[in-house]
């Protein structure tokens, strides 16, 4: 999906053809991005040796950031139960793995997925390291956080010490007292003075490509300081040229829609973590996650420049918080009735969305209410209390991914005009170059990476090569290609919007048409030159 997702796509892919590891390209030109390095190139890293195992497809490029998903489940529910026990292991990873956001993220991949993964696996190695003092946590915590700086910059070491140092007096208590199951230190121990000059050290050698290459490509100010500063805290100082001036509560209520279906139950979770800091002071095991989903909230609310996915920093937070929750105490009959409101809101929903893109109103209600009537009779009797609601949530959520990954997309994403034309035109058994006349303000990374090559672009119809040409153009560059006097034989109409910026008409099928508008994939002839006397 354009812009990010296909942008990092493409971007890999010339990486996996030639282009430099540490200084990035964008069609095959200096990325610029308005003078400043964007996004640290983990995520074109991964892409393209994803790319380099499967192959320039999708799968390729998305290898790694759905391991990284798969291991951020894994090292949550570990998180969860150095805190609180095993109870809440299981809890914390459906909570975590089961929400809107969660399948957005890796539906229109960005570099979300890896920052969320190596943060998480942060938490844990750090947590464990608190307890152990062990080697073997130490070096996981300085991979996981240098790999999590290079997905997409500092707030990576921001969430893992707003996580990590508030549980440090509660730790110190619970290695004295042995407490704690990982109190009982391994037989190679590390002093925390050294190991945090081991974590300095380490981070700073494993970063240092990174820094080397920005260095060169875009200097100090522009490249390294903007890395380590501009690009996160600039937003708040005002230093970032990006800016939307959004409103103060735009994440929050962000955070609200993205967490779905477990918005209720995470005020929930904060009302009782509160109660239990107020209970326990500084032997509550969870103030360094109340304290990361606060504070990040309250900081990157104050950013100049949000976009939704900013918030996804705080779930390993919101997660455990409703992890230890759900696992503690029982879900009062107030709150279980508002959750399941939700949920029946949810399913009307779903059923509204697969309504207007694809399937009949009565048919997608029966659909949605059939499943619901299943996933009760298969629930009821194997899960009581807590675990029902778990049990029936997670329900939920696969029919609403079934009806987004099945349903919406399918019907959604053909609208991206750039990709179907790149498809078509790999699908042709000629050779003849691709290029791109006009189109305005639209956005074609994804050409380049569909088309498996960097698709040039013409102004006006005299740039394109006088060989035949297959030509992606609007309907102005098409009348502009007529009156050159070009011929052509192959013409395809491909009804185009921005899928990203959906506007509400296009879900009326009797208004849909007005605010299309057409692109199409032009076969031209080649120009003969006249012969010579």
């Amino acid at each position: 999906m354009e812009v990010d997702s296909a942008q990092y796509a493409s971007m890999s892919r010339e990486m996996l053809v030639g282009a430099p590891l540490t200084e990035l390209t964008e069609h095959g030109q200096r990325y610029q991005s308005r003078g400043y390095p964007d996004k640290p190139p983990l995520i074109f890293w991964t892409g393209a040796l994803g790319m380099w195992l499967l192959g320039p497809t999708e799968a390729g490029f998305r290898l790694f950031s759905w391991l990284a998903a798969a291991l951020s489940i894994w090292a949550i529910g570990n998180w969860a139960r150095l805190l609180w026990g095993q109870a809440a292991v299981w809890p914390s990873r459906w909570v975590y793995a089961c929400n809107l956001g969660m399948l957005l993220m890796n539906v229109d991949l960005r570099t979300d997925s890896l920052l969320l993964g190596l943060t998480t696996l942060a938490l844990w190695q750090g947590q464990a390291f608190l307890f152990q003092r062990g080697t073997g946590s130490l070096v996981g915590f300085i991979l996981s956080l240098s790999l999590a700086l290079m997905a997409k910059g500092p707030i990576a070491a921001v969430a893992v010490v707003v996580g990590l140092l508030p549980s440090w007096p509660m730790v110190e208590r619970s290695r004295k007292s042995q407490a704690h199951p990982l109190a009982t230190s391994p037989l190679h121990t590390i002093r925390l003075i050294p190991a945090l000059l081991m974590v300095i050290l380490g981070v700073f050698l494993l970063l240092s490509p990174m820094l080397w290459g920005l260095y060169n490509q875009w200097g100090w100010h522009d490249g390294v300081r903007y890395y380590l500063w501009t690009q996160s805290f600039g937003r708040i100082t005002g230093e970032n040229p990006w800016a939307n001036q959004p409103d103060p509560l735009f994440l929050t209520g962000s955070l609200a829609w993205s967490f779905l279906p477990w918005t209720l139950i995470l005020v929930a979770s904060l009302v009782y973590a509160v109660k239990s800091w107020r209970i326990e002071k500084w032997h509550y095991a969870g103030l360094g996650a109340l304290m990361g989903l606060i504070m990040l909230t309250v900081a990157l609310s104050g950013s100049a420049y949000q976009l939704p996915h900013y918030i996804y920093i705080v779930w390993p937070f919101a997660a455990v918080l409703c992890g230890r929750m759900l696992s503690a105490t029982r879900v009062n009959k107030y709150l279980w009735l508002g959750h399941n409101a939700l949920l029946i809101l949810l399913l009307l929903a779903v059923a509204g969305l697969t309504a207007l893109v694809a399937i009949r109103p009565v048919a997608s209600i029966a659909i949605g209410f059939a499943w619901l009537v299943i996933s009760y009779l298969v629930i009821r009797g194997r899960f009581t209390g807590n675990h029902a609601l778990l049990a029936h949530t997670v329900a939920m959520f696969i029919l609403l991914s079934a009806a987004l990954l099945l349903v919406f997309y399918p019907n959604v994403l053909p609208y991206q005009a750039s990709v179907r034309a790149a498809q078509w035109y790999r699908s042709q058994s000629d050779d003849d170059p691709i290029w791109i006349l006009g189109c305005g303000d639209e956005s074609l990374h994804a050409m380049h990476f569909y088309a498996r090559r960097i698709v040039p672009v013409a102004t006006k119809p005299t740039e394109l090569p006088p060989t035949a040409a297959w030509v992606y153009t609007d309907s102005e560059g098409k009348a502009h290609l007529s009156q050159s006097g070009r011929t052509a034989d192959t013409l395809q109409v491909l009804p185009f919007t921005r899928v990203t910026t959906l506007k509400p008409d296009f879900f009326h099928p009797q208004k849909r048409e007005k605010i299309l508008e057409n692109r199409y994939l032009i076969h031209i002839q080649p120009i003969f030159a006249p012969a010579h006397p």
